[in-house]
């Protein structure tokens, strides 16, 4: 019985495991897609509908950036947008489990984005830092 406990418990924490791993994976995968689409400086429309939109404004994270941006992992859809305050991202269709990240740190040979604090809040309707884009 004890190995079966035991077997249970390493699988929850590959899981864990595995699961902060992709967070990891997205979080970086959408920091470069949002950080092209502003760089890009290309225009676009904000659709005050949409639920990056709304969280965002409820988050309180600013201005619109960039557009809405799009990209698979781990056999998952994501949305991204880039805010003044942070980078919004969720896997699309799960419109429960909105992801707040940072923008990357501004690179050495210099860049126009700047990080405030590190890390990311998941679930997320609270919380912002001061980063300025």
């Amino acid at each position: 019985m004890a190995g079966t406990e035991e077997s249970g418990k390493a699988t929850k924490m590959d899981m864990a495991a595995a699961d902060a791993a992709l967070h990891q994976f997205a979080d970086a995968r959408a920091q470069e897609l949002v950080g092209e689409a502003v760089r890009s400086g290309a225009a676009f429309t904000t659709n005050p509908d949409a639920a990056l939109f709304q969280t965002a404004g409820e988050m309180k994270l600013g201005a619109a950036l960039s557009d809405e941006v799009r990209f698979s992992l781990g056999g998952a859809n994501y949305i991204a947008q880039g805010f003044g305050k942070g980078i919004l991202y969720v896997e699309d269709g799960n419109w429960e489990s909105f992801r707040r990240i940072d923008w990357p740190a501004k690179p050495a040979t210099g860049g126009t984005l700047e990080a405030g604090s590190s890390g990311a809040s998941e679930g997320g309707r609270s919380g912002s830092s001061s980063i300025t884009a």
